[in-house]
């Protein structure tokens, strides 16, 4: 017989989220039964409520925006991937304990297998200074050797919190800060691919960019949108302009997929999921 699990998605404003189709597509493929429910949780209730959650039944759950370094607390552990990047995405329950993980830097890499050549020696324009931020330029840097990665913001606080960081845990990395006033100073560089890390385009910002004015968009470059949102305009006008576009579609399922098999041990393929809850879209 089967073994149930039971999984979750810990966050704030993630009615949106497509996760319970994700495991219910597992479920269906695999021999793995399972469900997933959504914890909505706000910044004030976390101290609260993640500790009911805990002490359920949960086998495992991931953990979104703005949770992700919220929750390192609660754990009684951390996984080196979790304390490279500094934020936990995804939780398993064992025998009562919590052990964090973080599988974003995994799944943000799984499309960029195909493109090794065009990343390795490149130059990156990361938009964001979070935690998903931080996955994406350890995947960059660590996975794809990416010689320089431009770290854009709004918050000069945050970028040089965010940039320090980067340079005491990863070595040999050529990180540069970039204030979103002071964009044209480098709006001719030649980068090899561009991610937006931010809200902005994503769901609940469908109509807003995080990109100046003065940001060009590059044909035959690779443009990297984290949010998944069906129809995400600065993923089309990307593609218009003949770049290498994903949105986070694949990135969700690739992390996804990891956690499963941090939680319970099962690898399962990607393929079909993918094509269960995204169809045809890649």
């Amino acid at each position: 017989m089967k073994q149930a699990y039971k999984f979750g998605v810990v966050g704030y404003n993630v009615g949106y989220s497509q996760s319970p189709d994700l495991f219910r597509a597992i479920s269906t493929i695999t021999n793995i039964e399972c469900s997933c429910n959504l914890h909505d949780i706000s910044p004030d209730d976390f101290k609260e409520k993640l500790p009911q959650l805990l002490k359920s039944d949960i086998d495992g759950f991931s953990v979104t925006i703005p949770h992700k370094q919220r929750i390192i607390p609660f754990l009684a552990h951390i996984d080196a991937s979790a304390t490279m990047v500094g934020a936990v995405n995804s939780v398993a329950v064992r025998d009562g304990n919590a052990y964090g993980y973080n599988t974003d830097s995994h799944g943000f890499g799984v499309p960029l297998s195909a493109h090794s050549e065009i990343l390795e020696n490149g130059t990156a324009l990361v938009f964001g200074a979070g935690g998903a931020a931080m996955a994406v330029v350890h995947c960059l840097h660590t996975d794809y050797r990416v010689r320089c990665i431009f770290v854009c913001g709004r918050n000069p606080q945050k970028l040089r919190t965010f940039t320090e960081t980067v340079r005491q845990r990863l070595d040999v990395i050529d990180i540069r800060p970039v204030e979103i006033s002071e964009f044209d100073v480098i709006a001719e560089t030649d980068y090899d691919i561009v991610v937006n890390g931010t809200p902005l385009g994503g769901w609940n910002h469908p109509d807003d960019s995080p990109f100046p004015r003065s940001f060009n968009w590059r044909p035959g470059k690779i443009y990297y949108d984290l949010s998944y949102n069906a129809g995400n305009k600065l993923v089309a006008r990307a593609a218009d302009h003949s770049m290498i576009a994903y949105d986070g579609s694949i990135m969700l399922i690739g992390q996804a997929l990891r956690s499963v098999f941090l939680w319970t041990g099962q690898e399962v393929p990607f393929d079909p999921v993918y094509e269960a809850v995204f169809g045809g879209r890649r």
